[in-house]
């Protein structure tokens, strides 16, 4: 019996589920669109992640670090850690906050795209 006998066959469904998940694509306009339409504090309330106004700032538990020395740029639609120093579009967010991967955050996302949310 050579090498290649010896390895275990993978199972084929499971190949296919690999395959299109890292084929999955989305268009540059739909991930744009989640990325700056879905406003990044209703990302944060959504996700339930503990968050407050402190000295007239909204300050939310960063998911990575756990400190609150956080603030939001509404005009960028971005969060940020000051602590760690990571800033979070919606995507990263989710993936940060749910310890998901690119395709679950984007599914997350989708039904909080205003309008269409076919990507």
């Amino acid at each position: 019996m050579n090498e290649r006998e010896k390895k275990p066959k993978h199972n084929e469904s499971q190949r296919r589920r690999r395959l299109s998940k890292s084929q999955r694509r989305y268009s540059d306009e739909f991930l744009r669109r989640l990325r700056n339409e879905i406003p990044i504090r209703s990302v944060i309330q959504t996700l339930s992640i503990p968050h407050k106004y402190r000295d007239g700032y909204f300050r939310f538990l960063c998911p990575v670090c756990e400190f609150t020395h956080t603030g939001l740029n509404p005009e960028a639609n971005l969060a940020r850690c000051f602590r760690c120093e990571r800033n979070f579009n919606p995507i990263e967010l989710v993936m940060a906050a749910e310890s998901a991967d690119f395709v679950l955050a984007v599914s997350y996302l989708a039904p909080m795209l205003p309008g269409d949310h076919q990507g």
